[in-house]
């Protein structure tokens, strides 16, 4: 959590938040702003501060979906950063609270099925199928057609064919579906493969019906 007075300037952070930025706990952080510091997320802070300026501007929620490098293996992680405002003593908006978090799925299946919210896993869960069968799953949760796998993967409809029948064979299914009900009792079926993922920064209002303020874009 953060806490950002008028100027865009911290003025309260916890350990977490210096964590994400893979800075030091006694970093001198106060009084800076984003693009001041020396982390890999001050690419992001023209994106970022016109997040906190919409806030104080409206006095609403804001949030944007931000993929970005996390931990020691610098593997991409899909991250939600709630800006909220922050109120003085006298009722005025001085400023914004940030909260990041991970992003949380909820399906109509995770609705039906009588489950929670999901968080997204970035780490191979198992050794059980290969990285190639990994994104084969992936691409099954999302129920593309075998066609549709084809084009993404770039390979041919046998290869596809394939990775899906040694899927089966490992795990003693014999459909798709019955592959991802077995994904889902361990929780695999939140694995997101690297392939997938990309640099992106999602802006959107989240006090109302949600509507997208900035478009996808390509790190420098």
């Amino acid at each position: 959590m953060t806490i950002k007075n008028g100027s865009l300037q911290y003025v309260a952070v916890n350990q977490a938040f210096l964590r994400l930025l893979s800075l030091p706990s006694d970093y001198p952080i106060l009084g800076k702003t984003l693009d001041q510091l020396p982390s890999s997320l001050a690419y992001l802070s023209n994106r970022i501060h016109r997040q906190e300026e919409l806030v104080m501007q409206h006095e609403e929620k804001f949030s944007s979906i931000v993929t970005h490098p996390v931990g020691d293996s610098n593997s991409l992680h899909a991250l939600c950063f709630d800006s909220r405002p922050y109120y003085d003593d006298d009722g005025i908006c001085a400023g914004t609270m940030l909260q990041v978090r991970p992003v949380d799925i909820f399906s109509p299946y995770n609705l039906l099925e009588g489950d929670v919210p999901k968080s997204l896993v970035y780490q191979v869960p198992s050794r059980i199928f290969t990285n190639a069968e990994w994104e084969a799953v992936f691409l099954i949760s999302l129920k593309y057609s075998r066609k549709a796998m084809s084009r993404v993967l770039g390979t041919s409809l046998k290869a596809v064919e394939h990775r899906i029948s040694r899927c089966l064979e490992k795990t003693g299914t014999t459909t798709g579906e019955e592959l991802l009900e077995y994904c889902r009792r361990y929780n695999w079926d939140m694995y997101v493969p690297p392939r997938f993922l990309k640099p992106r920064f999602r802006l959107f209002k989240t006090s109302s019906a949600m509507y997208s303020v900035d478009s996808s874009f390509r790190k420098q």
